[in-house]
Order: C-alpha cells, then sequence, then structure tokens
C-alpha cells in the first residue's frame, strides 16, 4: 500500500520518476536454496539494470543472478 501512495502523491505533484528499484522479499532465503540477488531483467532499462549489479558485486558476499518476472 505504501508504493500505491507513494505514486499516487508523484502523480498529483507532477513528480517526473526517471527510474526506480524494487527490494520485496530483501533479506529472505527459502529453506533449502542458496542465498543471491535475484535482478530483474524484463521490462527493465538496460543500463539501470547493469548499474544496480555493481552495489551487489561491490558490497555483499553473495551473488546475483539475473531473472525475469515474465
Amino acid at each position: 500500500m505504501g508504493s500505491q501512495a507513494v505514486a499516487k502523491d508523484y502523480r498529483t505533484h507532477g513528480v517526473n520518476v526517471i527510474a526506480m528499484s524494487q527490494f520485496d522479499m530483501t533479506a529472505w532465503v527459502k529453506r533449502g536454496t542458496k542465498e543471491e540477488v535475484g535482478v530483474i531483467t524484463d521490462f527493465t532499462n538496460d543500463k539501470l539494470t547493469q548499474f544496480s549489479k555493481g552495489p551487489v558485486e561491490e558490497y555483499l558476499s553473495i551473488p546475483y543472478v539475473e531473472t525475469k518476472c515474465g
């Protein structure tokens, strides 16, 4: 619900949004799987996607994996 409120407020105030990052399920690891950061590659801007991989490589000890939302 918070994201919807932010989006509505931005639209009301004419905020020019040029990018966003979603951190849904951050720090949650399903039992029996390995830790990894999923980087969505479909319906995205390639330059922003590539940029998003940098902090994972620089600051985390776990890898990223490219994935798609469908």
